[in-house]
């Protein structure tokens, strides 16, 4: 409904909730010094508060302008079934609390699940065209454009030896905003995709403008200057989000992510051989299409090289990765290396393992660590811990079985379906607007590079609201190329929409306050891990938000473990009292993750320490470690 038909309170209301939309665009912008993991959980934290204010108030809206509420749509419905059954799974898995909150290092779980599809409801209920959408994604590559300029200030920062004005994980690779140099070259590569497909949309109605106007003999001058100017600024902007996104994965030196460019560009040259309408469109087509397929082919042959020169032995590897890193194409290397190791193999195969175990309701989102732990072989125990098998598929049949996978694999399967529709239609229509056709196929290609690179990651903010403003552009870009859900009684009455209106307030002032608690538990862990800190301390950690208490936990386990010895000359009395909060804290950890091995294991090192002085504590000694040997029989003790 036009703006201008709503009163001055809904016009601000909406307003608002568009202004909030665009504020989580800047999601991938927060970093959160201040807390631990400031990567991952300022992002969460931020997005989710935001999501819950523009929730509420668009849930204010509905109560009068009911025409707000969401589009009939299967994709919308597919993601509901999705999200509905992550539930069940997360009910019936071998920790509920996991599976809600998961923990500080992925701030991922059912809840951050629901504040996602949350978000794509309101989106396509506020910007209800594809026009609309369109203004959406270009705001969204303003964020982008940000994120890889920063990436690449960072580059150009690393290489003169320049102070860096952010921590960054990698030694060699950038990771910058986003903290992972692979969710970093993801992001960008979707990015670039966009903005390609905004340039070749603009330059194909451009085009097709031109020859139309001047085989009408309308070729005027006049009054054509400031409408290519205009366009002129556009086309800067896209251009520039593409080079800079395409400099900035170069700098992420993320091997996964260059593949899943190489995957979209088979796409573009899949649709490009499909659509082509002339012999040297064709032509030129197959000619991308086949450098596509040898550039999959050489990076195919390039991890295969290095999978067969991978050294068996942990010493060994370990050199092996630094040489690679310091050679000038290291960060490739290193990274084909990394996806191609033992260690992932042997996580794919234990999610495999996971799946045929409990393949109905699997063992609950974000549990995968216990998978790992009962399916991993010894070789990749050595090695490195998993607590995802970096693939989205394999993560989901694990944690969701069959049916996890079905419903995650359907809205990919029926985004793409959809957007094929309209683009074959588009072909055979002679009127059809060929740079919405040619938008319609980056979108695709857009699409197709996050799915293929999901498979070697796990969720993170920036990733999943790329993905969902993509999906919300689908659902309004192509609504009539299937019949949509049968009309549900949208239009309650007044009478129910104001009791929904009033718990969705509800819900998102209780959301603003969780929020603001678990940023405080945040800000506390970050120096849990220091010296000298006292019990109080960690009790504090632990106590301002259980549910993600798991970090604060180990911490407080693994430093008294370490510390035992010195703490308990230089203060005795200390030293006891955090042994007992150590103690109290680990029976309330298994009683949330019974099945969690590496508490066992963490309990299990802790007490063997402790109870050279304090013999009371062997048997509990001697319990964790056959638990937690029973539960990964094949995991050395790392502490």
């Amino acid at each position: 409904m036009p703006t201008g038909e709503l009163r001055k309170h809904e016009t601000a209301l909406l307003w608002s909730i568009r202004g909030g939309i665009v504020a989580v665009l800047c999601t991938p912008l927060v970093v959160t010094t201040s807390t631990v993991y400031p990567f991952v959980v300022g992002k969460a934290l931020y997005s989710r508060a935001i999501i819950e204010v523009v929730v509420g108030l668009w849930a204010l809206l509905l109560l009068t302008k009911p025409q707000f509420r969401p589009p009939r749509s299967w994709l919308l419905a597919l993601l509901a079934a999705g999200l509905a059954w992550s539930l069940v799974a997360s009910l019936f898995g071998v920790s509920f609390q996991r599976s809600m909150w998961s923990d500080y290092q992925r701030m991922a779980g059912w809840i951050d699940a629901l504040h996602w599809f949350a978000f794509i409801v309101v989106v396509v209920s506020v910007f209800r065209n594809v026009e609309a959408m369109r203004t959406v994604l270009n705001l969204h590559l303003g964020v982008g454009l940000a994120v890889a300029l920063s990436a690449v200030l960072l580059a150009l920062a690393r290489a003169f030896e320049l102070p860096l004005p952010m921590p960054e994980r990698e030694v060699r690779r950038i990771g910058g905003l986003l903290g992972n140099s692979n969710y970093l070259g993801a992001y960008c590569v979707g990015n670039a995709l966009i903005a390609l497909g905004f340039l070749t949309s603009s330059l194909v109605d451009w085009r097709k403008r031109e020859r139309a106007m001047a085989d009408a003999g309308k070729r005027q001058r006049q009054g054509r200057q400031p409408a290519l100017a205009a366009l002129g600024l556009r086309w800067t902007f896209w251009l520039l989000t593409t080079l800079l996104s395409l400099w900035a994965l170069a700098a992420s030196g993320s091997f996964t992510s260059v593949a899943s460019l190489g995957f979209a560009f088979l796409i573009l040259a899949g649709a490009g051989v499909w659509l082509a309408k002339t012999s040297i469109g064709r032509r030129a087509a197959i000619v991308a299409l086949a450098v596509a397929a040898t550039a999959g082919a050489v990076s195919i042959g390039v991890t295969t090289h290095f999978v067969a020169t991978l050294p068996t032995d942990v010493d060994s590897m370990a050199s092996y990765r630094a040489y690679r890193e310091d050679t000038p194409a290291g960060g490739y290397v290193s990274n084909a290396q990394r996806l191609a190791t033992v260690q992932r193999v042997e996580a794919i195969e234990a999610g495999l393992v996971g799946l045929a175990a409990r393949p109905w309701l699997g063992w609950g989102p974000e549990n995968f660590i216990v998978v790992w732990g009962r399916a991993v072989d010894r070789e990749a125990a050595d090695l490195e811990i998993h607590d995802s098998a970096h693939s989205k598929i394999i993560d989901e049949g694990a944690g969701k079985g069959v049916l996890g996978v079905v419903v995650y694999l359907a809205p990919w399967a029926f985004a793409f379906f959809l957007l094929a529709r309209k683009v074959g239609r588009a072909r055979t229509d002679a009127i059809a607007d060929d740079g919405d056709t040619a938008f319609l196929v980056f979108v695709a290609a857009a699409l197709g590079a996050i799915f293929a690179q999901s498979q070697t990651l796990f969720d993170s903010a920036a990733l999943t609201l790329q993905q969902l403003l993509l999906f919300a552009f689908v659902v309004h870009a192509a609504p009539a190329v299937l019949a949509q859900p049968a009309r549900l009684p949208w239009r309650l009455p007044f009478s129910l929409r104001l009791p929904l209106a009033i718990g969705c307030v509800a819900l998102a002032g209780f959301g603003l306050a969780t929020n603001r608690t678990i940023h405080a538990a945040a800000s506390q862990v970050i120096g849990v891990g220091e010296p000298g800190r006292p019990a109080a301390h960690f009790e504090r950690a632990i106590g301002l938000f259980e549910p993600l208490a798991f970090e604060p936990r180990m911490l407080l386990f693994r430093n008294l473990a370490n510390k035992w010895d010195a703490l308990r000359i230089s203060d005795g009395a200390e030293a006891r009292r955090l042994l007992l909060v150590a103690k109290h804290e680990g029976e309330r950890a298994l009683a949330a993750e019974p099945e969690n091995w590496v508490l066992h294991h963490v309990l299990a090192h802790l007490y063997e320490t402790v109870m050279k002085t304090e013999p009371e504590y062997a048997p509990l000694a001697r319990h964790h470690r056959a638990r937690g040997t029973a539960l990964a029989p094949l995991v050395m003790h790392r502490s």
